[in-house]
């Protein structure tokens, strides 16, 4: 078997990896012939007619709204769970609520973890001083261009909807995709800031649904404070210890347990 062959045969048993890849060469793509253009031409065709109505619809990618309304129905769903007859309709909506309010906070971290590190140079800076560069880590502002974080919260709300409401896919996905576009003409953001914000989304909410959707796991049906109790049966429990190692001040041990029977339990 030849190296191309084992390669080949190698990405095709790690999906992952052959997306990563696919990613990282279309993106290099984008940046070396297609970003820039693609500004310029927005900038001076006809579509800044459209911007007012686009960024009416870019606000649908700011963050607040979908965390208060997912917090305050989660928070409902806690409550009628426990004195409703439907109490299985509010845990399956509490499940969802949760996975929003999760899927918001990874995908808000991953991403802009990546603006820091990365440290692209918004469209803005190329019209006003003609700089197109990377390399300015952690300098904020406009210095923050890749990935885009309207379309991130866009593209984590419509992939958590799709998994809600599987019929309106459709609608829901073309919504998102105008909050993308609206970050294109407004000039905020080049077309691959915003393809690695719709791929890393939809990746990471699809890991994230696997583990807080499936029902045979019970713990996201409970509330938050007692999530510890099924991982401290899972893993055996845990203490935790506070002892005084110097006068001004402590030290904090945390030590996990397992029951002397977990081996016997396994043997049968």
């Amino acid at each position: 078997m030849t190296a191309a062959a084992r390669f080949d045969r190698w990405m095709a048993s790690h999906p992952l990896a052959y997306g990563t890849l696919l990613l990282v060469t279309t993106v290099v793509v984008l940046v070396l012939f297609v970003d820039l253009p693609l500004a310029v031409y927005l900038r001076a065709s006809g579509f800044a007619v459209l911007r007012p109505a686009l960024d009416t619809i870019g606000e649908l990618g700011r963050a607040e709204g979908w965390v208060f309304g997912a917090l305050l129905v989660y928070a409902l769903s806690l409550w009628y769970r426990r004195c409703s007859a439907a109490a299985d309709w509010w845990c399956w909506l509490g499940r969802h609520c949760l996975l929003l309010l999760v899927s918001l906070a990874a995908t808000g971290a991953v991403l802009h973890s990546l603006k820091a590190l990365i440290g692209r140079s918004r469209p803005e800076l190329f019209f006003t001083e003609q700089v197109y560069a990377f390399g300015r880590i952690a300098e904020g502002r406009p210095w923050d261009s890749m990935p885009s974080g309207h379309t991130q919260v866009a593209f984590a709300v419509a992939a958590v909807l799709t998994l809600t409401l599987p019929s309106l896919r459709l609608p829901i996905f073309v919504t998102a995709g105008l909050v993308a576009l609206s970050r294109l003409v407004s000039g905020a953001h080049y077309l691959s800031d915003v393809l690695i914000s719709i791929c890393l989304c939809l990746a990471i909410v699809r890991f994230l649904a696997r583990s807080l959707l499936e029902p045979r796991k019970q713990w996201p049906d409970r509330p938050p404070w007692t999530w510890w109790q099924d991982w401290s049966a899972a893993y055996g429990g845990w203490r935790l210890r506070v002892r005084q190692v110097r006068p001004f001040g402590f030290r904090l041990l945390v030590r996990v347990t397992e029951p002397l029977n977990r081996d016997s339990r396994r043997s049968e």
